[in-house]
């Protein structure tokens, strides 16, 4: 069933998690443009672990989806691979101002 296009109007919560070449500077840099400039969304991106990363979104569906696609075309920043392991979709919360990036070395926004 296909989303109306109230359903990608409306906004959303999404908590992503990533697997594969989902780390590095270049890989953290693609992910806050497409995520923050490309498709307005704000959250954040944080290392969990070498090769995983967890990923809150909060705006449109449509937005969301649309930065979905982006990271299943499979060839991010320096052609990384990476594989969405799960998607989680909750009421929007607020709580996000922008969207920050986190490395797992210092655990500090790249924002």
């Amino acid at each position: 069933c296909s989303p109306t296009a109230a359903d990608t109007a409306a906004k959303t919560q999404a908590k992503v998690l990533l697997s594969g070449d989902a780390s590095g500077g270049y890989f953290r840099a693609c992910m806050r443009n497409e995520a923050k400039f490309h498709r307005s969304l704000k959250g954040y991106l944080k290392e969990l672990e070498l090769g995983k990363s967890e990923i809150v979104l909060e705006g449109r569906r449509g937005s969301i989806d649309a930065f979905l696609r982006y990271c299943r075309k499979n060839a991010l920043g320096l052609s990384q691979r990476i594989v969405i392991d799960s998607i989680e979709y909750t009421d929007v919360t607020g709580e996000f101002s922008d969207f920050d990036v986190y490395a797992l070395e210092d655990d500090t926004s790249e924002a």
